[in-house]
Protein backbone atom coordinates (compact mmCIF):
# COMPACT_ATOMS: atom_id res chain seq x y z
CA UNK A 1 0.00 0.00 0.00
CA UNK A 2 2.94 2.31 0.57
CA UNK A 3 3.66 2.72 -3.12
CA UNK A 4 0.10 2.65 -4.49
CA UNK A 5 -0.58 2.62 -7.43
CA UNK A 6 2.90 1.45 -8.46
CA UNK A 7 4.16 -1.88 -7.07
CA UNK A 8 7.51 -0.90 -5.53
CA UNK A 9 9.51 -3.18 -3.26
CA UNK A 10 9.25 -2.38 0.44
CA UNK A 11 13.06 -2.52 0.65
CA UNK A 12 13.28 0.90 -1.02
CA UNK A 13 11.62 2.38 2.06
CA UNK A 14 14.35 0.99 4.36
CA UNK A 15 12.10 -0.63 6.98
CA UNK A 16 13.08 -3.19 9.57
CA UNK A 17 9.92 -5.31 9.52
CA UNK A 18 11.05 -7.71 12.24
CA UNK A 19 11.91 -4.87 14.63
CA UNK A 20 8.63 -3.11 13.89
CA UNK A 21 6.72 -6.34 14.47
CA UNK A 22 8.47 -6.97 17.80
CA UNK A 23 8.06 -3.35 18.94
CA UNK A 24 4.33 -3.12 18.11
CA UNK A 25 3.08 -4.56 21.46
CA UNK A 26 4.99 -1.82 23.27
CA UNK A 27 3.64 1.03 21.12
CA UNK A 28 0.97 1.95 23.69
CA UNK A 29 3.54 2.18 26.48
CA UNK A 30 5.41 5.13 25.00
CA UNK A 31 4.26 8.70 24.66
CA UNK A 32 2.97 9.49 21.15
CA UNK A 33 5.71 10.98 19.05
CA UNK A 34 8.45 9.24 21.05
CA UNK A 35 10.99 7.40 18.96
CA UNK A 36 12.58 4.08 19.89
CA UNK A 37 15.77 4.26 17.84
CA UNK A 38 17.92 5.30 20.80
CA UNK A 39 16.90 2.14 22.66
CA UNK A 40 17.46 0.07 19.54
CA UNK A 41 20.92 1.56 18.95
CA UNK A 42 21.87 0.71 22.54
CA UNK A 43 20.58 -2.83 22.03
CA UNK A 44 22.65 -3.05 18.82
CA UNK A 45 25.83 -2.13 20.69
CA UNK A 46 25.14 -4.57 23.51
CA UNK A 47 24.29 -7.41 21.10
CA UNK A 48 27.34 -6.66 18.98
CA UNK A 49 29.56 -6.79 22.06
CA UNK A 50 28.01 -9.96 23.48
CA UNK A 51 28.13 -11.87 20.20
CA UNK A 52 31.61 -10.49 19.49
CA UNK A 53 32.72 -11.93 22.82
CA UNK A 54 31.11 -15.31 22.05
CA UNK A 55 32.58 -15.44 18.53
CA UNK A 56 36.05 -14.51 19.79
CA UNK A 57 35.87 -17.07 22.60
CA UNK A 58 34.76 -19.76 20.14
CA UNK A 59 37.58 -18.85 17.75
CA UNK A 60 40.18 -18.96 20.52
CA UNK A 61 38.91 -22.35 21.66
CA UNK A 62 38.91 -23.73 18.10
CA UNK A 63 42.51 -22.64 17.60
CA UNK A 64 43.57 -23.91 21.03
CA UNK A 65 45.05 -20.59 22.12
CA UNK A 66 46.32 -20.29 25.70
CA UNK A 67 44.58 -21.03 28.96
CA UNK A 68 40.88 -20.50 29.67
CA UNK A 69 41.27 -17.35 31.80
CA UNK A 70 43.48 -15.63 29.22
CA UNK A 71 41.06 -16.62 26.44
CA UNK A 72 38.13 -15.14 28.35
CA UNK A 73 40.04 -11.92 29.00
CA UNK A 74 40.99 -11.63 25.32
CA UNK A 75 37.40 -12.39 24.29
CA UNK A 76 36.11 -9.62 26.59
CA UNK A 77 38.50 -7.13 24.98
CA UNK A 78 37.46 -8.28 21.51
CA UNK A 79 33.78 -7.99 22.51
CA UNK A 80 34.40 -4.40 23.64
CA UNK A 81 36.11 -3.74 20.31
CA UNK A 82 33.09 -5.14 18.44
CA UNK A 83 30.74 -2.93 20.49
CA UNK A 84 32.78 0.20 19.86
CA UNK A 85 33.53 -0.09 16.14
CA UNK A 86 33.23 3.44 14.71
CA UNK A 87 31.50 2.17 11.58
CA UNK A 88 28.48 1.16 13.66
CA UNK A 89 28.20 4.67 15.10
CA UNK A 90 28.38 6.07 11.58
CA UNK A 91 25.42 3.86 10.57
CA UNK A 92 23.34 5.24 13.45
CA UNK A 93 23.46 8.65 11.81
CA UNK A 94 22.34 7.81 8.32
CA UNK A 95 21.13 4.29 7.74
CA UNK A 96 19.20 2.90 10.67
CA UNK A 97 18.51 -0.56 9.22
CA UNK A 98 22.19 -1.21 8.62
CA UNK A 99 23.01 -0.39 12.24
CA UNK A 100 21.83 -3.95 12.96
CA UNK A 101 25.32 -5.27 12.30
CA UNK A 102 25.04 -7.47 15.38
CA UNK A 103 23.27 -9.95 13.10
CA UNK A 104 26.56 -10.35 11.19
CA UNK A 105 28.39 -11.10 14.42
CA UNK A 106 25.78 -13.61 15.57
CA UNK A 107 26.05 -15.33 12.17
CA UNK A 108 29.80 -15.70 12.62
CA UNK A 109 29.34 -17.08 16.14
CA UNK A 110 26.65 -19.55 15.05
CA UNK A 111 28.68 -20.64 12.03
CA UNK A 112 31.75 -21.26 14.19
CA UNK A 113 29.72 -23.02 16.88
CA UNK A 114 28.07 -25.40 14.40
CA UNK A 115 31.12 -26.41 12.36
CA UNK A 116 30.80 -30.05 13.44
CA UNK A 117 27.01 -30.24 13.35
CA UNK A 118 25.32 -32.40 10.76
CA UNK A 119 22.02 -32.38 8.88
CA UNK A 120 18.94 -30.60 10.16
CA UNK A 121 20.55 -29.23 13.32
CA UNK A 122 23.04 -27.23 11.25
CA UNK A 123 20.33 -26.00 8.87
CA UNK A 124 18.05 -24.96 11.75
CA UNK A 125 20.74 -23.01 13.61
CA UNK A 126 22.27 -21.25 10.61
CA UNK A 127 18.93 -20.92 8.81
CA UNK A 128 17.41 -19.15 11.82
CA UNK A 129 20.13 -16.50 11.59
CA UNK A 130 19.53 -16.09 7.85
CA UNK A 131 15.78 -15.62 8.38
CA UNK A 132 16.50 -13.20 11.26
CA UNK A 133 18.74 -11.16 8.95
CA UNK A 134 16.07 -11.06 6.23
CA UNK A 135 13.69 -9.54 8.76
CA UNK A 136 16.09 -6.66 9.37
CA UNK A 137 17.49 -5.76 5.94
CA UNK A 138 18.15 -7.54 2.61
CA UNK A 139 21.70 -6.18 2.50
CA UNK A 140 22.49 -7.63 5.92
CA UNK A 141 20.94 -10.93 4.82
CA UNK A 142 23.25 -10.96 1.79
CA UNK A 143 26.27 -10.35 4.02
CA UNK A 144 25.20 -13.20 6.32
CA UNK A 145 24.86 -15.48 3.28
CA UNK A 146 28.31 -14.47 2.01
CA UNK A 147 30.07 -14.99 5.35
CA UNK A 148 28.36 -18.28 6.17
CA UNK A 149 28.59 -19.49 2.58
CA UNK A 150 32.31 -18.76 2.55
CA UNK A 151 32.84 -20.76 5.72
CA UNK A 152 30.82 -23.66 4.27
CA UNK A 153 32.83 -23.62 1.03
CA UNK A 154 36.11 -23.51 2.96
CA UNK A 155 34.99 -26.64 4.83
CA UNK A 156 34.47 -28.67 1.64
CA UNK A 157 37.35 -31.04 2.43
CA UNK A 158 35.67 -32.24 5.63
CA UNK A 159 32.07 -31.87 4.48
CA UNK A 160 32.25 -33.07 0.90
CA UNK A 161 30.78 -31.26 -2.08
CA UNK A 162 27.33 -32.81 -1.64
CA UNK A 163 26.98 -31.47 1.92
CA UNK A 164 28.34 -28.09 0.81
CA UNK A 165 25.67 -27.92 -1.91
CA UNK A 166 22.93 -28.92 0.56
CA UNK A 167 24.00 -26.27 3.06
CA UNK A 168 24.35 -23.50 0.47
CA UNK A 169 21.03 -24.43 -1.13
CA UNK A 170 19.20 -24.53 2.20
CA UNK A 171 20.58 -21.12 3.19
CA UNK A 172 19.56 -19.63 -0.16
CA UNK A 173 16.06 -21.14 0.10
CA UNK A 174 15.62 -19.84 3.66
CA UNK A 175 16.83 -16.40 2.59
CA UNK A 176 14.28 -16.34 -0.24
CA UNK A 177 11.58 -17.49 2.20
CA UNK A 178 12.50 -14.79 4.74
CA UNK A 179 12.63 -12.06 2.10
CA UNK A 180 9.19 -13.14 0.91
CA UNK A 181 7.69 -13.31 4.43
CA UNK A 182 9.00 -9.88 5.39
CA UNK A 183 7.82 -8.28 2.13
CA UNK A 184 11.14 -7.65 0.42
CA UNK A 185 10.49 -9.92 -2.56
CA UNK A 186 8.48 -8.26 -5.28
CA UNK A 187 6.42 -5.11 -5.25
CA UNK A 188 3.76 -4.12 -2.81
CA UNK A 189 0.14 -4.35 -3.83
CA UNK A 190 -2.81 -2.19 -3.01
CA UNK A 191 -5.85 -3.73 -1.43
Amino acid sequence: RVSYPEPISISLFDPMPLLLLLAKPFANLVTPGTQYFGYYFMACLVLQGVFGYLAALRTLRLTGQGDELLSRYAAVLIGILFASIPYTFYRFQGHTALSSQWVLVISIWVALSTLDWKGRAWVLANGAVVVLATGLNPYLALLVLISNGSLVIMSWSTLGWRQVAVRLGSMAALAAFGLWVFGFMGGTTAS
